[in-house]
C-alpha cells in the first residue's frame, strides 16, 4: 500500500508536534549575572522556563570626574598681621666704655696727689724747707676744649681735692696736665705730663724724677 506525498508530510509534522521541548530553567527562579560596569546583578527565569530574563542590575551613581568642589568656610580665620623682626643689637666689648665720635662734654675731677717731702735737689718747697702748697691744672688741647683747676691746698705733701669741673673732650684730644707749687712771688712748678685721651676712668700719673710719686684723676662721661 503507497502512502501520498501529503501522508508522509502529515506523520512527520505529528511526530514533531509530539515532542515536548526541555525548560531552560525552572519558573520563577533567580540566579547572580555579571553587570556590564562589572558588577553583580539578578535574573529571573521566565514563566514558561524557556529562558533567563535580562540580567537587573543597579543603576550606577555618577562618579566625580574633575576636582572636588571647594565647600567655603562660612567663618573664614582673620589673617594674622606680621609682626616686624626685632632689631638685633650690636655686642660692645665688656672692658672698654664707649667713646662717642665728635667732642662730647666730660667730667674731670681731680683727686688726690703723693708729693715728696723736697724738690729733686733736695731742697725744701718753701721758706724754712716747708711742705709746698699745690695745685693742679688740667686743659683740653684738640677739637674739645675746657680747663679744671683745682683749690689751692696749704703746706701739705699729700693733697686730697676730689674737685671736679665740666670740659668738652673728643677721642684723640691730649689733656695737659700740670702740678704746682703756688708761692706769693711766683709758682715752683712740680710735674707735669701730656695724655692722649682714648676712653673715660681713672688715670694714674707719676713722675718719681720730679719728686711726684702719684697723681690721680678721673674722666667720666658728664650727666646729661
Amino acid at each position: 500500500m503507497r502512502l501520498s506525498t501529503l501522508g508522509i508530510l502529515g506523520l512527520a509534522l505529528g511526530a514533531l508536534g509530539g515532542c515536548s521541548k526541555e525548560p531552560v530553567c525552572d519558573a520563577g527562579a533567580t540566579q547572580q549575572c555579571l553587570c556590564t560596569d562589572g558588577a553583580h546583578g539578578a535574573q529571573s527565569c521566565a514563566d514558561d522556563g524557556s529562558r533567563w530574563e535580562a540580567c537587573a542590575c543597579a543603576k550606577a551613581s555618577p562618579r566625580a570626574t574633575g576636582p572636588q568642589a571647594l565647600v567655603p568656610d562660612p567663618s573664614p580665620t582673620p589673617q594674622q598681621p606680621e609682626q616686624p623682626t626685632p632689631p638685633v643689637a650690636t655686642p660692645r666689648p665688656v672692658n672698654d666704655a664707649p667713646v662717642s665720635v665728635g667732642a662730647q662734654p666730660y667730667t674731670i675731677t681731680i683727686i688726690s696727689a703723693d708729693i715728696a717731702p723736697s724738690k729733686p735737689d733736695g731742697r725744701g718747697w718753701d721758706v724754712g724747707n716747708g711742705p709746698p702748697d699745690p695745685v693742679v691744672t688740667v686743659t683740653v688741647r684738640g677739637a674739645g676744649s675746657g680747663t679744671v683747676r683745682s683749690s689751692k691746698l696749704q703746706d701739705t705733701t699729700s693733697p686730697n681735692w676730689r674737685e671736679s669741673g665740666q670740659v668738652t673732650i673728643n677721642r684723640g684730644d691730649h689733656l695737659s696736665v700740670s702740678i704746682v707749687d703756688k708761692d706769693l712771688a711766683a709758682d715752683d712748678p712740680i710735674a707735669s705730663w701730656d695724655i692722649e685721651f682714648l676712653r673715660p676712668g681713672q688715670q694714674r700719673l707719676t713722675d718719681p724724677a720730679h719728686s711726684v710719686n702719684a697723681l690721680l684723676i678721673d674722666i667720666s662721661a658728664a650727666p646729661k
